[in-house]
């Protein structure tokens, strides 16, 4: 994961290792990390990414926020404030800056791979085993579908119960698709 460091001074958002590339396409790569004023503390703040005149808000947790992947989708600059607020009253909005975001390596509508070889498949299928380990594991660990919604909720993220009834029935969709193709493949002879 890439880390920015974000300071404010003298009314303006800077950040820092401008160096390290922002790329198009990233998914949950890309951290914020902040070294807010002492006068900050307290305040509700607010992370803002603004491309094509549309807004991406993240509340600032434990002092860091992932960039969000919408406004990664394009080669355009981003412009990225902070604010803060009290009880519904705005305190500081300082001097938002640009974060510049480039080309990845990811190419749309690219050639797949010529061959497709036996150790490909058996790699493919190790890493289908384990997610699917991971997960049941961690449904069981969390007793259910629920608890993890409920997990959502207490993390301080902002869910509608809508959301949150959807990624209760991704989990068990995802563990019932991932049931189903080490089933197909046992019974195949495959693991």
């Amino acid at each position: 994961m890439n880390k920015f460091l974000c300071d404010i001074k003298k009314n303006r958002v800077y950040l820092h290792q401008k160096q390290i590339p922002v790329t198009k396409d990233s998914l949950n790569t890309i951290e914020i990390e902040f070294n807010l004023p002492e006068e900050y503390e307290g305040l509700t703040c607010i992370a803002v990414f603004s491309k094509d005149d549309k807004n991406y808000k993240r509340t600032i947790i434990d002092g860091s926020v992932l960039m969000p992947t919408d406004v990664l989708k394009d080669e355009k600059d981003v412009l990225f404030g902070v604010y803060a607020y009290e009880l519904n009253e705005l305190i500081y909005s300082p001097i938002p800056t640009k974060i510049k975001v480039e080309k990845g390596s990811y190419v749309e509508n690219s050639e797949e791979e010529e061959t497709f070889s036996q150790s490909d498949f058996d790699r493919w299928l190790e890493q289908a085993n384990n997610l699917y380990n991971d997960m049941q594991d961690y449904v069981e660990s969390q007793e259910t579908a629920e608890a993890v919604a409920q997990h959502l909720i207490d993390s301080q993220t902002i869910y509608s119960k809508e959301n949150i009834d959807e990624i209760v029935d991704d989990i068990y969709s995802e563990i019932g698709d991932l049931e189903n193709i080490l089933h197909e493949l046992n019974v195949g002879g495959g693991v």
